[in-house]
C-alpha cells in the first residue's frame, strides 16, 4: 500500500483524482505525517489531523507469457480516496447532520517500474498490449482493460511517473484519446466508488455542531469557518515507511429529528507497510 500525506506529491496526487462525477470534497484535508510522533490531540501550530484518506492499493497481479515463450509479471494498482461532502444543506448550526461519505477508486494502473524492466522493446511492446486490451493472462484470468502506467509514488511532476499506453503499444508521457487530452487525470471506476455511502435517510456523519458525546473534533481543533473542520471524520498517520499507523475516527449520527439522535462513535488503529 503506498499512503499519500499532506506534503507536495500528496497534494499532487490529489490533483489528478477526477472527481467531476462525484460530490465535491468538503474540508478534504490529508492528514500530516509524523514519523517519530504518537496519536494525540493536535495543539495550535503543529496540526497533523486530517479529514481525508487517499492510498494506492494492490488490485492484481498479471501474469504473460509473450510470443518469444518469455513470461512477465505486473502488479496493477488502485488509488482509493475517501473524504466527506455536504448532503442537502450540510452543516449548519444547531444541526448534527448535513454530511455524506464519498469513496473514489481509479481506473487500474500498471506498475511503471516493472514495465520498464521488461528489457526486449518487442516483449515490452506485446505485455502493454495484452494490458490495453484486457487480455486473458497465463492463467486465464481476464481483467479491465489498463490505459496508464505508473511509477509507483514517484512525484507526478516526472514526465516517467504517469504514461498512456497507445493502441500500438507505445508509451506516451501525456494523455492522448480517449483520455482527457490535457492535465493528467486519474478516471473514476463507477462500479467501485460511491457517491454517497451512507443511507443519507438514516444516517450522517456528524457535524462539528453536534453535541460533545458524538465526539467530533477528539482530535482535530474544531474550527467553524468556511466549510468547517474536522466534522465527523478524522485521520491521523505516524510511524516510519516499514511500520505505518493510520488512525481512523468516525462519528456517525441518526438523521431522525425526533427526540434524541442515536449516534455511532468509532475509532480505528491500522498497521501497514507504506512502498
Amino acid at each position: 500500500m503506498r499512503l499519500f500525506h499532506n506534503d507536495a506529491i500528496g497534494l499532487a496526487y490529489i490533483a489528478l483524482l477526477d472527481l467531476s462525477t462525484l460530490p465535491a470534497p468538503t474540508s478534504a484535508l490529508l492528514p500530516t505525517l509524523d514519523s517519530g510522533g504518537v496519536f494525540e490531540p493536535d495543539v495550535v501550530g503543529s496540526e497533523k489531523t486530517g479529514t481525508s484518506l487517499l492510498f494506492a492499493r494492490h488490485a492484481w497481479t498479471d501474469e504473460f507469457q509473450t510470443t518469444a515463450s518469455n513470461t512477465y509479471r505486473v502488479d496493477v494498482y488502485r488509488m482509493q480516496g475517501y473524504y466527506m461532502a455536504r448532503e442537502g444543506v450540510g452543516p449548519q448550526p444547531g444541526s448534527a447532520i448535513g454530511l455524506n461519505f464519498v469513496r473514489y477508486v481509479s481506473e487500474p494502473i500498471v506498475d511503471g517500474s516493472q514495465v520498464a524492466k521488461i528489457s526486449d522493446p518487442t516483449d515490452q511492446t506485446e505485455v502493454l498490449v495484452l494490458l490495453l486490451n484486457g487480455a486473458a493472462d497465463l492463467f486465464g484470468d481476464v481483467h479491465q482493460p489498463i490505459q496508464v502506467v505508473w511509477k509507483v509514488g514517484q512525484d507526478p511532476a516526472l514526465a516517467d511517473t504517469l504514461r498512456q499506453i497507445r493502441s500500438d503499444g507505445s508509451l506516451s508521457d501525456t494523455p492522448v484519446a480517449p483520455r482527457p487530452v490535457g492535465a493528467w487525470q486519474l478516471i473514476p471506476d463507477p462500479s467501485l466508488s460511491a457517491p454517497g455511502m451512507l443511507s443519507y435517510r438514516y444516517h450522517s456523519i456528524a457535524t462539528n455542531f453536534a453535541p460533545g458525546v458524538m465526539g467530533v473534533g477528539r482530535f482535530g481543533i474544531i474550527d467553524n469557518t468556511g466549510q468547517g473542520f474536522p466534522h465527523g471524520f478524522e485521520v491521523q498517520l505516524i510511524g516510519p515507511a516499514a511500520a505505518r499507523q493510520i488512525l481512523l475516527h468516525l462519528s456517525v449520527v441518526s438523521t431522525n429529528n425526533h427526540g434524541r439522535q442515536a449516534f455511532h462513535d468509532l475509532q480505528v488503529i491500522g498497521d501497514t507497510r507504506d512502498l
